[in-house]
Order: C-alpha cells, then sequence, then structure tokens
C-alpha cells in the first residue's frame, strides 16, 4: 500500500535523505582510521589495488609481515578474506593510482598513505548509503519525518555502524547488502514493481560476496520474500518472475565468490580459512554454542546489550512491532537468531581486534527498525516523560559509539594483552588456547568500555605530554587497579591518541598539514550545512501537491 504524501516532508524524500547522506558522510570521513594499522582490512585493500593496477589477485610476499596470507595457485600467495570488500574499493582505488602513483610499503606510515586514504572513504560511502536505506524504511514504515530522522540517527550514530565505518573491513558492506535486501523486498511488497525485486537480489548478492557465511541467512530472506508475495496475492507467473529476478543477481553474488576461490585455489569450494596452521584451522567452529552466546550478548568486553544499548529497547519493542509489522518482526527477530546463534560457535566469535561484536554489524539495521512501533504504542499519554527517555537513549549510544569511533581500540588490546599482569593462558604465538583475550572479554575492569573511558581522559588532557609524563600518568588509574592495585601496564602509551586519520597524518606526514585544514572545513562545512537543511525540511509543513 503506498504512503500518503501528507506522510512526506515536504520537497518528497530525496532532499532529507540527501542531507542524511552527506550529514553521516562527514561524520564517518572525519573518524575514519585511514591508515594502514590493521592486517585484515590491509589485505582486503591490498586485493583491490592488485586488481587495479595489475589484474591479479596473487599479492606480493613481502607483505606476509602485515598481512595473513595463504598459498595459492602457482606458488604464490593470496590474502585469505572474501573479494566483495575489495570488489567495492576498486573506483576510489583505480582513482588513487591514477592521482597519486605511489609505490606502496609495508610501513604503516610508508610510502601508500595517501592512496590507502583516498581509499578508505569507500566505507564511510556506504556507511552513509545504510543510513539512507535506513530512514527510507522507516518511512515506508508509516514513522514521520521527525521520527525516521531520529532513528535513523540512533541507527547511524548510536550503533556499530559508526565504529564499523572507520575501517576497511567488510562489515558495512554486509550490513549495507542486508539492509538493501530487505528494504527493496519491503518496498516490493507495497507495491510490486519488479525492478524491487531485482534490486533487492543485488544487495543480497553483494552481501554474499562480501562475506559468503552470511548465506545462513537465506532461508529467513527467502521465506520473508515468500510472505510479502502471498501477502500481495501474486499469481503463479508473476510470483516466479519476482522470484527469478531476486535469485539471478543474488546468485552473481555466489559466482562472484567462486570464481575468486578458483583463481586463489584452483578449486572454487575452497575458501582459504583452513591452509594454515593457526587458531582458526585448529579450532574452527569449536566454541560450545552457550559461552559464544553469552560472550556476544552479555560479556563485559564483547556483550551487544553493552555496546548497542537499543538492543535492549529492540527485544522489548518486538512483540508490539509483531502486531503491526508481523513479517518484518519475523525478519529481524529469525534474521537476528540466525545470525548469532552461527557466530557463536566460531572460534573467534568476538570479531576482535574491534569495538564491540564485530560480527553482528550486519544485524544493527534490525535492531533499529523495530523502534519504529514505539512512538505510537509506549508512554502515549506521557510525551515529555517519553521525550526524556528517548534522548537519554540516543545520548547514551552516540557517547558509547564516540569512545569506539574515535580512540585506539587495537592498540589498547595489545597493550593489555601483553602488559596486563595475571594473563595466566596466554603465551604469545601459542594457538592452543581458543581465546587469547579472556580478561579482556570477560572481565570487567579490563573491558574497552571502561579503558577507552581512561584512554579518552589521558587523549583530551595529556597528550601533548613527554612520553615518560605521559606514561607515568597514566599508569596513576589505570582501568584494572581496583583489582590489581601493583599490576600497572609497563607503557600504555601507544594506546593513547586520536585514531583517525588527520591525527596520523598530522604526526607521521608533516608535509600533509598544508591541505589537512581545508579537508577538515570543507567536512565541518558540510556537516553543519545538512543539520541546517535537515532541520528546515522537518520543520516546514507539507504543502498539497507535493
Amino acid at each position: 500500500m503506498e504512503k500518503t504524501p501528507e506522510k512526506y516532508p515536504a520537497g518528497g524524500v530525496r532532499a532529507p535523505a540527501a542531507a542524511l547522506f552527506v550529514l553521516f558522510f562527514c561524520v564517518y570521513a572525519w573518524t575514519m582510521q585511514g591508515v594502514r594499522v590493521g592486517s585484515d582490512e590491509l589485505g582486503m585493500f591490498l586485493v583491490a589495488r592488485s586488481l587495479t593496477q595489475d589484474r591479479d589477485v596473487r599479492l606480493d610476499p613481502r607483505w606476509a609481515s602485515r598481512v595473513v596470507l595463504v598459498p595459492c595457485a602457482q606458488d604464490a600467495a593470496c590474502a585469505r578474506f572474501p573479494v566483495g570488500q575489495s570488489l567495492a574499493e576498486l573506483p576510489l582505488a583505480a582513482a588513487a593510482h591514477a592521482l597519486f602513483k605511489e609505490q606502496d610499503s609495508p610501513d604503516v606510515f610508508g610510502p601508500g598513505m595517501r592512496t590507502y586514504l583516498l581509499v578508505s572513504l569507500t566505507n564511510p560511502l556506504l556507511g552513509a548509503a545504510a543510513c539512507v536505506l535506513m530512514f527510507l524504511f522507516c518511512m515506508r514504515l508509516d514513522a514521520d519525518p521527525p521520527w525516521a530522522v531520529f532513528l535513523t540517527v540512533l541507527f547511524g550514530a548510536g550503533t556499530l555502524a559508526w565504529p564499523a565505518a572507520k575501517t576497511l573491513l567488510s562489515e558495512p558492506l554486509q550490513m549495507l547488502g542486508l539492509l538493501g535486501c530487505a528494504y527493496f523486498l519491503f518496498a516490493y511488497g507495497q507495491q510490486g514493481r519488479l525492478r524491487y525485486a531485482a534490486l533487492a537480489g543485488v544487495f543480497c548478492g553483494a552481501m554474499l560476496a562480501a562475506k559468503f557465511f552470511l548465506g545462513v541467512l537465506g532461508p529467513v530472506i527467502l521465506l520473508y520474500f515468500i510472505w510479502k508475495l502471498r501477502e500481495r496475492g501474486e499469481p503463479l507467473p508473476r510470483t516466479l518472475a519476482a522470484l527469478a529476478l531476486f535469485a539471478a543477481p543474488a546468485a552473481a553474488g555466489v559466482a562472484v565468490t567462486l570464481w575468486y576461490n578458483a583463481a586463489r585455489f584452483g578449486n572454487a569450494f575452497e575458501f582459504g580459512y583452513y591452509l594454515l596452521n593457526d587458531r582458526d584451522a585448529l579450532h574452527r567452529f569449536s566454541a560450545p554454542l552457550w559461552s559464544g552466546l553469552h560472550g556476544l550478548l552479555f560479556s563485559s568486553g564483547k556483550g551487544l546489550f553493552w555496546y548497542v544499548p537499543c538492543a535492549g529497547v529492540a527485544v522489548a519493542a518486538l512483540p508490539g512491532f509483531a502486531r503491526r509489522r508481523a513479517a518484518e518482526a519475523f525478519l529481524c527477530g529469525g534474521a537476528s537468531l540466525c545470525l548469532i546463534t552461527a557466530f557463536a560457535a566460531w572460534n573467534q566469535w568476538h570479531g576482535d581486534f574491534a569495538w564491540g561484536p564485530r560480527f553482528l554489524v550486519p544485524l544493527m539495521p534490525f535492531l533499529v527498525l523495530p523502534l519504529v512501533s514505539l512512538k505510537d504504542t509506549w508512554l502515549r499519554d506521557r510525551r515529555a516523560v517519553r521525550g526524556v527517555l528517548l534522548a537519554a537513549l540516543l545520548a547514551l549510544s552516540i557517547g558509547i559509539q564516540f569512545l569506539g569511533a574515535t580512540l585506539r581500540t587495537g592498540a589498547y588490546l595489545a597493550v593489555a594483552r601483553s602488559q596486563a599482569p595475571y594473563q595466566l593462558f596466554h603465551k604469545p604465538g601459542d594457538i592452543r588456547l581458543r581465546d587469547d583475550l579472556l580478561n579482556q572479554h570477560f572481565i570487567p575492569e579490563f573491558s574497552p568500555l571502561a579503558a577507552h573511558v581512561w584512554l579518552l581522559k589521558h587523549t583530551v588532557r595529556n597528550s601533548n605530554l613527554p612520553p615518560d609524563e605521559l606514561r607515568e600518568r597514566m599508569q596513576r588509574d589505570f582501568p584494572w587497579k581496583s583489582l590489581v592495585r601493583r599490576g600497572m601496564p609497563q607503557d600504555p602509551t601507544p594506546a593513547a591518541g586520536w585514531d583517525m586519520w588527520h591525527a596520523y597524518f598530522a604526526e607521521h606526514a608533516p608535509g600533509a598539514r598544508a591541505w589537512i585544514a581545508p579537508v577538515k572545513s570543507v567536512l565541518a562545512g558540510a556537516f553543519a550545512a545538512s543539520c541546517i537543511l535537515l532541520f528546515a525540511l522537518l520543520i516546514r509543513k507539507p504543502k498539497n501537491g507535493h
């Protein structure tokens, strides 16, 4: 059923959607890491660079010091990650190659920094696109424009969608693929346009190319689509046409993955994860289900309900949402249950080194969509109280994600693992232990949440101090002091400081200072303009005929 024109803000949905895209792109671009710190994301970048420059998926073995490489065809070395993220990076990788023509270096701050920085804009673009789809989805679910914008801000800045956009890991593409698939299936259910079925298949194919394991969501997605087809009462020929148009591009994503496997290993069904003598090959899916579920949902260091406060609200809102939108409640609940259960058994269910439960990032839209029904069902007669509670939820959510999006999560985990006392089981290089970050995952005093408050304090107050003085001050109030008073870290200073590209470039590429300030000014100006435009659109009354 079509939405009535009065539901839309003046000028339709395009203007607020564009404003939201610019707003979130500016936020994500400002806080992105933009340097070659991580390993997995560097591997995906190297594949994109190799495809751009050499038309090849094989990598130079000299990168083995920075990236996990696996042996592949013709005695070469390859990355073991899916190809979807690398394909998404190709446009910016080609642009960077044409602009800079830099030689890459395995050094974090060596030659090639500008190329990596430009390609790092991929995930801010994907994340901003996901925010637009979230806004459009909320509007189609009959949210009024201010409520749709609120939920979009909660999604884009108050869930793991924000920290995920700061690196070149593939989770934003997975999330966009799943959200786009759900959105266009819902749009097909409303309007019955076959192109929506095809677009849903395109997004599903992108999701599978980014992470083939997300195929575990296939039954839920297919059942949801069939549900929407039955709601429309489509005749059999049109039902088959819609299913075929959905299946074809989704199958293309599978075909790309199988081609990539064959190009690397000569075997379309070899994914490369068990070819090395490492923790993944040894432990695989060996985590007890109860242990993985506890870790993903409730543990102090990775629990979803701690890192994404709206998750608890979504669980409470799901029954009311189901009464209004049964199919969509099934999709949100079914997809969440499938993915959480599947990853709970994986030996590295935590997805470290990352902020929060990284593997659950694709579910972030489904933790916000059930909240659409709250405005009409929750505290209807006490709007002031509801407004205060929602503002508190938004502020808390944004505060938690700010810690993960701006500070050095990976550096803290490295410091805590190697320098904190009583790491009874950890032995460097010993893969027999399935989880070598037990303190950080399960002891609250070592949780990254507590640690990042500590890091924020010293980054804001003391980051300009000489290293010896900064180390001394950080050793006075380390977060596990109440647990182990004499267990101060030897040198926690590598974890202090902003984990953002402009901070790194200003420190390690002094010549970049000349262009950092103008770029930051453009981002700040565009952010402010998008906020003003969005506010103006929302307060303007709709006109007849729009």
